[in-house]
Formats: C-alpha cells, structure tokens, sequence
C-alpha cells in the first residue's frame, strides 16, 4: 500500500514508519488467539468459544424519527415533522401509533442483534453484563428502555426452572444462583465448559488437518552458485553498430530503455512530464547523467518528425504494448506478438516499432506481421512505421493490404 502512493525508497520508507505505519495494525487470520468482532461483522461466521461481554446495552436512546402528517391542525401543516423519540413525550399524542411502531420495530432489532450474538458459539458461550437493580425494575412499568438480556436471565429462565415448562433433558446440570437476592450476581450455567487438548497430549486421529503439530527441525544447506553472465539481444545490436556512433555505449543504451519505458505509458506528448516523473519516482531515472532535462532535449528532437507528431495526436485510439494472441502456422501452438504502439481513428490503422539500435532487415519483418495480424482482425488500411528514435528517422514498412 506504501509503495503505491509514496517511492521506492528504503529511507522514505523508514520514516513513514517511525511517524504513522507503526501504528497501524493487521487483520490476522491465526486460529491462536482472541478475535475482537462486533456482532454485525461476526454474522455468518463460528467460533469455537464466543465472550461476550457488557451484554446490557440499551433497547432505546434518546433519538428523532420522522413522523408523517396528522389529520388534525396544525398537525396537517407539514408533510413530514421531526419529533423527539421517548415514550413519555409521545405517548397519549397524535403520534403516539409512531412510537408503538418506532419501539416494535428497536426491540425486533435487538432481539435479533442478540440471537446472532448467541448463536455463533460452537463449544461455549459466555454472557456478562450488568443487573436490573430493584429500581430499574419497578421502573419497568411505564419504560421500556430497560436491559432485555438482563430480563432473559432473571424472569425467563426462573420460570422454565421453577414452573417445569422444559424438558428435564434440555437443561439437565444447569444451575441458577443468585435469584432470590438483587444484591447478589445472577449466573447460570448449563453443560460443561469444552477444554481442548494441549498439544502435549496424544491425540490420535487419521484427519491429519485436526491432527496437532509438530516441530521438526529441518537443516538447511547453501551450495556456491557461479553467475553465467548472457548478453541480451539489445546489448548485442548496440555492441555490434558503428563505433563512432556508439561512442557511450552504456549512456546510449540507459537512453533508448528509458525512452522506450517513457513511449510505453503516454497517449499523446502532454503526458510526457507526469510520465518523467513516474519514471523518477520508480528510480529509472536515477543519476545526473541523464536527467530530465536531457531526456527532454532528446524528445525534442526526436519530435520533430511530421509522421511522429501525428501520431500523437490526441485524436488517436492508442494501444500500448497490447498483446496480439494467435498460433503457429504449423503447429497450431499458442504464441503472442506484441507491437510498441498501435493507434486507429476507426478508418486506418498505424503500428509503430521503436527502435534504438542499427536499422536491420528483419525489423521490417517484424512489422509486416503485425500489420499482418491486425489486418486478420478486421482492420482496414493499415500501415506500419519503424521509427529510430535517437536517430531521428523513420521508415515506412511496405505491405499488400490486399
């Protein structure tokens, strides 16, 4: 993520760390430890052990909801009204059916908040929060605004208990304490808490994916690996040029792979300098040797050709080292071309191949069977260009478009 807004630079790097990425965190994956969710982000998902903790939120907050126009003035002024959310300002009011269904609707949610809250637990649950106090619930009466889960602990369960409504087998060894005092904390508990084997213990399984690990140690051996140096197809056609326009072959070389990583990524000649400075930015350019300023004295002249400008030109469709998939002639195998450029008005179609080197026969080769190619594929008038960029000379490639 650093490396897309910021550049490749080991220092720069460093210190965005001691400011700001050393504070960030990663989401991890790994089964050993605690994983902090909020009940919406764990639906759908099972864990083998569930806490969760301060389970007493509010069903209710102090809110505004919206209430559509009464059929009593001066209620019928307004299409729509904001009233404040409480059952003591809205009950015994025109508005009073809009809290009704405002409240419904809060404790629906929270009961479903709180039935996927309990069910992504696997093995154990366990529920903290705090108690109805002795107030609270003689407040019930006229507030609904009071802890649901709290309710489902102290009336629920002592009623399935004490009245025997539930099968003896569905909550055989559960326990309730705490009931008969409010000063007391209620628990209940059912089952047995699930202890899972540490990997000490043998655990004999034939599923080698619940099988624990095991530590091995593994020896690692380095061995002397001589360089074989290879030299490349461009190098090659630099080494064997004219001497004396080769002078600097190296400086030459740096040159045609940054003007040809330069041509590579622009449309028309207004990208050049944002393109300059991405190419500064990955370290392409990287020495006073060839700065930008040389690079655009280069360009300059190598734009001055009349083919070059036209091509461009804004008003082409450009393709940009697109690859071109076909197959032998004789063996029918897969294989790819890809010209430098290739730009069309919808009417004629230009491939150009940039060259850096010395002018060779089969460059024209090259071109005519990307033009070859892009004619199979529907294109009308097409012509091809080799263009030798620190040169200043281009060549038109003779082809049938027949």
């Amino acid at each position: 993520d650093y490396l897309n807004d910021h550049a490749a630079s080991i220092d720069f790097f460093l210190n965005e760390w001691d400011e700001t990425l050393h504070k960030k965190t990663i989401q991890s994956d790994e089964s050993d430890g605690i994983r902090i969710l909020s009940i919406h982000k764990s639906k759908g998902l099972e864990f083998d052990h569930v806490i969760i903790p301060l389970c007493d939120w509010r069903l209710e907050l102090p809110n505004t909801i919206w209430c559509e126009k009464k059929e009593y003035d001066p209620y019928d002024r307004l299409p729509i009204i904001p009233i404040d959310f409480s059952k003591k300002s809205m009950t015994g009011t025109v508005y009073e059916d809009d809290y009704k269904e405002e409240h419904l609707q809060n404790v629906v949610d929270n009961m479903n908040l709180l039935y996927v809250a309990f069910t992504r637990a696997g093995k154990s649950l366990t529920v903290t929060g705090q108690r109805m106090s002795d107030k609270r619930i003689k407040a019930k009466a006229t507030s609904y605004t009071s802890s649901l889960r709290s309710e489902v602990i102290e009336e629920s369960l002592p009623l399935l208990i004490n009245n025997g409504l539930h099968p003896i087998s569905v909550l055989d060894g559960s326990k309730l304490t705490g009931q008969d005092s409010l000063t007391e904390p209620l628990t209940f508990e059912w089952g047995e808490l699930h202890i899972e084997p540490s990997h000490s213990e043998k655990f004999e399984t034939e599923n080698v994916f619940t099988a624990p690990f095991q530590e091995h140690m593994v020896n690692f051996e380095t061995f002397s690996a001589p360089v074989e140096f290879r030299q490349s197809n461009k190098s090659r056609e630099f080494v064997s040029g004219n001497e004396d326009e080769t002078e600097n072959r190296l400086t030459y070389i740096k040159l045609g792979n940054i003007l040809h990583a330069l041509f590579s990524g622009i449309r028309t000649t207004a990208d050049i300098a944002s393109r300059l400075r991405e190419l500064e930015l990955e370290g392409v350019i990287y020495d006073d040797e060839l700065s930008v300023e040389e690079i655009h004295r280069q360009l300059n002249q190598a734009l001055q050709d009349k083919h070059v400008q036209e091509w461009f030109d804004p008003k082409w469709e450009v393709f940009n080292e697109c690859t071109i998939l076909t197959r032998t002639s004789d063996t029918h195998e897969p294989c790819e071309y890809r010209p430098d450029r290739v730009i069309t008005d919808g009417e004629q179609t230009i491939v150009i191949d940039f060259k850096f080197g010395m002018p060779r026969r089969e460059y024209h080769e090259q071109v005519k069977r990307y033009m070859s190619l892009l004619q199979d594929m529907g294109h009308q008038q097409v012509k091809g260009y080799l263009w030798y960029v620190l040169r200043n000379k281009t060549e038109e490639v003779a082809f049938d478009n027949s």
